[in-house]
Protein backbone atom coordinates (compact mmCIF):
# COMPACT_ATOMS: atom_id res chain seq x y z
CA UNK A 1 0.00 0.00 0.00
CA UNK A 2 2.89 2.37 0.86
CA UNK A 3 4.57 2.25 -2.55
CA UNK A 4 1.31 2.74 -4.45
CA UNK A 5 1.58 6.42 -3.50
CA UNK A 6 5.00 6.80 -5.14
CA UNK A 7 5.30 8.49 -8.56
CA UNK A 8 6.47 6.42 -11.49
CA UNK A 9 9.57 6.78 -13.65
CA UNK A 10 10.68 5.25 -16.95
CA UNK A 11 13.43 2.80 -16.06
CA UNK A 12 15.73 1.88 -18.98
CA UNK A 13 17.27 -1.56 -19.36
CA UNK A 14 18.65 -3.80 -22.14
CA UNK A 15 17.24 -7.17 -23.14
CA UNK A 16 19.23 -10.17 -24.38
CA UNK A 17 19.31 -8.68 -27.92
CA UNK A 18 20.94 -5.49 -26.52
CA UNK A 19 17.78 -3.53 -27.28
CA UNK A 20 17.09 -0.56 -25.00
CA UNK A 21 13.67 -0.84 -23.37
CA UNK A 22 11.83 1.53 -21.06
CA UNK A 23 9.78 0.06 -18.25
CA UNK A 24 7.50 2.09 -16.03
CA UNK A 25 8.32 1.51 -12.36
CA UNK A 26 7.72 3.08 -8.98
CA UNK A 27 10.44 5.53 -7.97
CA UNK A 28 11.40 3.84 -4.70
CA UNK A 29 14.44 6.11 -4.28
CA UNK A 30 12.15 8.77 -2.81
CA UNK A 31 11.47 8.92 0.91
CA UNK A 32 9.25 10.86 3.27
CA UNK A 33 10.14 11.53 6.88
CA UNK A 34 8.30 12.65 9.98
CA UNK A 35 9.86 15.76 11.44
CA UNK A 36 11.11 15.42 15.00
CA UNK A 37 9.03 18.47 15.82
CA UNK A 38 5.78 16.71 14.89
CA UNK A 39 6.66 13.80 17.16
CA UNK A 40 6.62 16.13 20.16
CA UNK A 41 2.86 16.42 19.82
CA UNK A 42 2.04 13.57 22.20
CA UNK A 43 -1.68 14.00 21.55
CA UNK A 44 -1.11 12.41 18.14
CA UNK A 45 1.10 9.50 19.24
CA UNK A 46 1.28 6.78 21.86
CA UNK A 47 4.33 4.95 23.16
CA UNK A 48 4.00 1.24 22.54
CA UNK A 49 6.07 -1.76 23.68
CA UNK A 50 6.25 -4.47 21.03
CA UNK A 51 5.44 -7.89 22.45
CA UNK A 52 7.28 -11.09 21.69
CA UNK A 53 6.38 -12.51 18.23
CA UNK A 54 4.38 -9.34 17.38
CA UNK A 55 4.90 -8.34 13.75
CA UNK A 56 4.30 -4.95 12.09
CA UNK A 57 1.31 -6.27 10.14
CA UNK A 58 -0.32 -7.88 13.19
CA UNK A 59 0.24 -4.70 15.19
CA UNK A 60 -1.28 -2.61 12.38
CA UNK A 61 -4.35 -4.84 12.43
CA UNK A 62 -4.53 -4.66 16.21
CA UNK A 63 -4.41 -0.84 16.29
CA UNK A 64 -6.07 0.12 13.00
CA UNK A 65 -7.70 -3.08 11.71
CA UNK A 66 -5.57 -2.64 8.58
CA UNK A 67 -2.52 -4.91 8.31
CA UNK A 68 -1.45 -3.09 5.13
CA UNK A 69 -0.51 -0.04 7.26
CA UNK A 70 2.51 -1.84 8.76
CA UNK A 71 4.83 0.67 7.04
CA UNK A 72 3.55 3.52 9.23
CA UNK A 73 5.58 2.18 12.17
CA UNK A 74 8.75 2.25 10.05
CA UNK A 75 8.01 5.78 8.89
CA UNK A 76 7.27 7.26 12.30
CA UNK A 77 10.27 5.60 13.97
CA UNK A 78 12.79 6.34 11.17
CA UNK A 79 13.35 2.66 10.42
CA UNK A 80 15.57 2.18 7.37
CA UNK A 81 15.96 -1.59 7.45
CA UNK A 82 12.84 -3.29 8.86
CA UNK A 83 14.60 -6.66 9.05
CA UNK A 84 17.07 -5.43 11.67
CA UNK A 85 15.19 -2.59 13.36
CA UNK A 86 12.16 -4.58 14.48
CA UNK A 87 12.76 -6.75 17.59
CA UNK A 88 13.22 -10.45 16.98
CA UNK A 89 11.11 -13.04 18.75
CA UNK A 90 12.92 -14.88 21.52
CA UNK A 91 13.18 -17.94 19.28
CA UNK A 92 14.63 -15.95 16.38
CA UNK A 93 16.99 -14.11 18.73
CA UNK A 94 18.43 -17.39 20.00
CA UNK A 95 18.88 -18.56 16.40
CA UNK A 96 20.72 -15.34 15.55
CA UNK A 97 23.02 -15.67 18.57
CA UNK A 98 23.77 -19.31 17.77
CA UNK A 99 24.59 -18.40 14.18
CA UNK A 100 26.58 -15.24 14.91
CA UNK A 101 28.60 -16.63 17.83
CA UNK A 102 29.42 -20.14 16.73
CA UNK A 103 32.28 -22.16 18.15
CA UNK A 104 34.44 -21.74 21.25
CA UNK A 105 36.54 -18.82 22.49
CA UNK A 106 40.24 -19.41 23.14
CA UNK A 107 42.33 -16.73 24.81
CA UNK A 108 46.06 -16.62 24.03
CA UNK A 109 47.39 -13.22 25.16
CA UNK A 110 51.03 -13.91 24.21
CA UNK A 111 50.21 -13.78 20.54
CA UNK A 112 48.87 -10.23 20.58
CA UNK A 113 51.93 -8.58 22.11
CA UNK A 114 55.35 -7.41 20.97
CA UNK A 115 56.94 -10.63 22.10
CA UNK A 116 60.04 -11.89 20.33
CA UNK A 117 60.44 -15.32 21.93
CA UNK A 118 58.14 -18.08 20.65
CA UNK A 119 58.22 -21.85 20.60
CA UNK A 120 58.55 -22.89 16.96
CA UNK A 121 58.31 -26.18 15.06
CA UNK A 122 60.10 -26.36 11.70
CA UNK A 123 57.40 -27.91 9.56
CA UNK A 124 53.74 -27.68 8.50
CA UNK A 125 50.74 -27.92 10.78
CA UNK A 126 49.90 -31.41 9.51
CA UNK A 127 53.06 -32.72 11.23
CA UNK A 128 52.28 -31.22 14.64
CA UNK A 129 51.55 -34.01 17.15
CA UNK A 130 52.62 -35.17 20.59
CA UNK A 131 56.09 -36.11 19.33
CA UNK A 132 56.77 -32.81 17.49
CA UNK A 133 59.72 -30.87 18.91
CA UNK A 134 59.29 -27.14 19.55
CA UNK A 135 62.28 -24.94 20.31
CA UNK A 136 62.47 -21.41 21.67
CA UNK A 137 63.09 -19.03 18.77
CA UNK A 138 63.14 -15.27 18.32
CA UNK A 139 60.57 -14.00 15.82
CA UNK A 140 60.61 -10.24 15.27
CA UNK A 141 57.33 -8.38 15.78
CA UNK A 142 53.81 -9.59 16.51
CA UNK A 143 52.38 -12.73 14.96
CA UNK A 144 48.89 -11.22 14.79
CA UNK A 145 49.05 -10.50 11.06
CA UNK A 146 49.64 -14.16 10.24
CA UNK A 147 46.18 -15.16 11.53
CA UNK A 148 43.10 -15.06 9.29
CA UNK A 149 39.50 -16.20 9.50
CA UNK A 150 39.09 -19.60 7.89
CA UNK A 151 42.65 -20.74 8.65
CA UNK A 152 43.17 -24.31 9.80
CA UNK A 153 44.72 -24.59 13.27
CA UNK A 154 45.27 -27.18 15.98
CA UNK A 155 44.57 -27.27 19.69
CA UNK A 156 46.03 -29.65 22.28
CA UNK A 157 44.36 -30.14 25.64
CA UNK A 158 46.25 -32.35 28.07
CA UNK A 159 48.06 -34.02 25.17
CA UNK A 160 44.95 -34.64 23.03
CA UNK A 161 45.06 -32.91 19.63
CA UNK A 162 42.13 -31.40 17.73
CA UNK A 163 42.10 -29.98 14.21
CA UNK A 164 39.78 -27.00 13.81
CA UNK A 165 39.33 -23.66 12.00
CA UNK A 166 39.32 -20.00 12.95
CA UNK A 167 35.78 -18.55 12.90
CA UNK A 168 36.56 -15.13 14.36
CA UNK A 169 39.50 -13.04 15.55
CA UNK A 170 39.05 -10.41 18.24
CA UNK A 171 42.39 -8.79 19.00
CA UNK A 172 40.81 -6.35 21.48
CA UNK A 173 40.14 -9.25 23.84
CA UNK A 174 43.07 -11.54 22.87
CA UNK A 175 40.42 -13.94 21.59
CA UNK A 176 40.38 -16.50 18.78
CA UNK A 177 37.00 -18.05 17.99
CA UNK A 178 37.42 -21.66 16.89
CA UNK A 179 35.11 -24.20 15.34
CA UNK A 180 33.87 -26.24 18.29
CA UNK A 181 35.01 -29.81 18.77
CA UNK A 182 34.27 -32.47 21.38
CA UNK A 183 37.04 -31.26 23.69
CA UNK A 184 37.06 -31.18 27.46
CA UNK A 185 37.86 -27.60 28.44
CA UNK A 186 38.32 -28.63 32.07
CA UNK A 187 41.05 -31.14 31.30
CA UNK A 188 44.22 -30.69 33.29
CA UNK A 189 47.76 -30.48 31.94
CA UNK A 190 49.15 -28.22 29.22
CA UNK A 191 46.86 -26.42 26.78
CA UNK A 192 48.28 -25.08 23.52
CA UNK A 193 47.17 -23.43 20.29
CA UNK A 194 49.12 -24.12 17.05
CA UNK A 195 49.13 -22.57 13.61
CA UNK A 196 51.51 -22.38 10.69
CA UNK A 197 52.95 -19.31 8.98
CA UNK A 198 55.39 -18.46 6.24
CA UNK A 199 58.63 -17.17 7.72
CA UNK A 200 60.79 -15.81 4.89
CA UNK A 201 59.80 -18.65 2.57
CA UNK A 202 59.91 -21.40 5.21
CA UNK A 203 56.77 -22.96 6.69
CA UNK A 204 56.89 -22.99 10.48
CA UNK A 205 54.39 -23.60 13.27
CA UNK A 206 54.10 -21.58 16.44
CA UNK A 207 52.93 -22.93 19.80
CA UNK A 208 51.09 -20.52 22.08
CA UNK A 209 49.81 -21.30 25.60
CA UNK A 210 46.03 -21.18 25.97
CA UNK A 211 45.21 -19.15 29.06
CA UNK A 212 41.43 -19.42 29.09
CA UNK A 213 38.66 -21.23 27.20
CA UNK A 214 34.95 -20.47 26.95
CA UNK A 215 33.26 -23.46 25.37
CA UNK A 216 30.46 -21.44 23.76
CA UNK A 217 31.30 -18.06 22.22
CA UNK A 218 27.87 -16.70 23.11
CA UNK A 219 29.17 -16.50 26.70
CA UNK A 220 32.44 -14.74 25.82
CA UNK A 221 32.78 -11.03 26.73
CA UNK A 222 31.46 -8.48 24.28
CA UNK A 223 32.49 -5.45 26.35
CA UNK A 224 33.86 -4.76 29.81
CA UNK A 225 32.17 -2.53 32.37
CA UNK A 226 32.85 -1.05 35.76
CA UNK A 227 30.39 1.00 37.84
CA UNK A 228 27.89 0.52 35.00
CA UNK A 229 30.22 2.25 32.53
CA UNK A 230 31.79 0.45 29.60
CA UNK A 231 35.58 0.54 29.51
CA UNK A 232 38.25 0.26 26.88
CA UNK A 233 39.48 -3.36 27.18
CA UNK A 234 43.06 -2.15 26.63
CA UNK A 235 42.98 0.37 29.52
CA UNK A 236 45.38 -0.70 32.26
CA UNK A 237 44.47 -0.50 35.92
CA UNK A 238 47.45 1.66 36.89
CA UNK A 239 45.87 4.49 34.88
CA UNK A 240 43.50 4.92 37.82
CA UNK A 241 40.66 2.95 36.29
CA UNK A 242 39.46 1.93 39.76
CA UNK A 243 40.64 2.53 43.30
CA UNK A 244 40.53 0.84 46.66
CA UNK A 245 37.80 3.24 47.81
CA UNK A 246 35.63 2.21 44.87
CA UNK A 247 36.01 -1.53 45.31
CA UNK A 248 37.80 -2.70 48.46
CA UNK A 249 36.94 -6.37 47.88
CA UNK A 250 38.78 -6.74 44.57
CA UNK A 251 42.33 -6.03 45.62
CA UNK A 252 43.88 -6.98 42.30
CA UNK A 253 42.32 -4.12 40.36
CA UNK A 254 43.36 -0.98 42.20
CA UNK A 255 46.66 0.76 41.55
CA UNK A 256 49.36 0.67 44.24
CA UNK A 257 49.83 3.81 46.26
CA UNK A 258 51.38 4.85 49.60
CA UNK A 259 48.04 4.98 51.40
CA UNK A 260 47.07 1.44 50.43
CA UNK A 261 50.45 0.04 51.40
CA UNK A 262 50.43 1.93 54.73
CA UNK A 263 47.06 0.40 55.55
CA UNK A 264 48.41 -3.06 54.92
CA UNK A 265 46.28 -3.64 51.83
CA UNK A 266 47.86 -6.23 49.56
CA UNK A 267 48.54 -5.07 46.01
CA UNK A 268 49.58 -7.42 43.25
CA UNK A 269 51.95 -5.20 41.27
CA UNK A 270 51.69 -7.42 38.20
CA UNK A 271 47.96 -6.80 37.86
CA UNK A 272 48.29 -3.02 37.97
CA UNK A 273 50.06 -3.09 34.60
CA UNK A 274 47.40 -5.24 32.95
CA UNK A 275 44.28 -4.28 31.08
CA UNK A 276 40.75 -5.64 31.37
CA UNK A 277 41.54 -7.96 28.47
CA UNK A 278 44.71 -9.20 30.21
CA UNK A 279 43.03 -9.89 33.51
CA UNK A 280 40.07 -11.62 31.90
CA UNK A 281 42.21 -13.82 29.68
CA UNK A 282 44.42 -15.24 32.42
CA UNK A 283 43.25 -17.47 35.28
CA UNK A 284 45.42 -18.83 38.08
CA UNK A 285 45.10 -21.72 40.55
CA UNK A 286 42.75 -19.68 42.74
CA UNK A 287 40.20 -19.32 39.99
CA UNK A 288 39.25 -16.62 37.52
CA UNK A 289 40.35 -13.06 38.10
CA UNK A 290 37.42 -11.41 36.39
CA UNK A 291 33.88 -12.40 37.37
CA UNK A 292 30.80 -11.91 35.20
CA UNK A 293 29.80 -8.64 36.90
CA UNK A 294 32.65 -6.94 35.01
CA UNK A 295 31.60 -7.79 31.48
CA UNK A 296 28.66 -8.16 29.14
CA UNK A 297 28.60 -11.42 27.22
CA UNK A 298 27.83 -11.67 23.51
CA UNK A 299 24.45 -13.18 24.40
CA UNK A 300 23.64 -10.40 26.89
CA UNK A 301 24.66 -7.71 24.41
CA UNK A 302 22.42 -9.06 21.64
CA UNK A 303 19.53 -9.38 24.11
CA UNK A 304 19.93 -5.78 25.30
CA UNK A 305 20.06 -4.50 21.71
CA UNK A 306 16.96 -6.49 20.82
CA UNK A 307 15.04 -5.24 23.86
CA UNK A 308 15.97 -1.63 23.04
CA UNK A 309 13.92 -1.92 19.84
CA UNK A 310 10.66 -2.73 21.61
CA UNK A 311 9.60 0.81 22.54
CA UNK A 312 8.21 2.70 19.53
CA UNK A 313 5.89 5.59 18.73
CA UNK A 314 2.59 4.70 17.08
CA UNK A 315 0.12 7.21 15.58
CA UNK A 316 -3.25 7.28 17.24
CA UNK A 317 -6.05 5.86 15.05
CA UNK A 318 -7.69 9.26 14.58
CA UNK A 319 -4.60 10.74 12.89
CA UNK A 320 -3.80 7.83 10.56
CA UNK A 321 -6.12 9.07 7.80
CA UNK A 322 -4.48 12.49 7.92
CA UNK A 323 -1.06 10.84 7.55
CA UNK A 324 -2.23 8.94 4.49
CA UNK A 325 -3.71 12.08 2.97
CA UNK A 326 -0.54 14.11 3.43
CA UNK A 327 1.71 11.39 2.03
CA UNK A 328 -0.41 11.27 -1.14
CA UNK A 329 -0.23 15.03 -1.48
CA UNK A 330 3.56 15.05 -1.04
CA UNK A 331 4.19 12.51 -3.76
CA UNK A 332 1.63 13.94 -6.15
CA UNK A 333 3.27 17.34 -5.69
Amino acid sequence: MYFTNFPTIDYPYYNTEEQRILKTARNVTLRVKFSDYLKTYKTNFDEYTIRDTERPDTLAYKLYERPDLHWIFYLVNDVINPYYSWPLSNTDLQSLINEKYQGSSFFTPDIWKDKNQYYIFNGPLSQVNSSATFSSTEISGKLLNTLNKGDSVKVSLDGQFFSTKILEINSEFYEVGLEKKSWDINSGGNRYFYYEFDYYGTIKCVRIPITRIINYRRYAPYQFKYNEEYRDPRMIFSEGLVSYDEDPYNFFIFPPNTENLANGNFVNSLETNRSFADVFAIADDDGEYMNSSYYTTNEEYESVVNESKRKILVPKPQVVEEILKQIKEIFRG
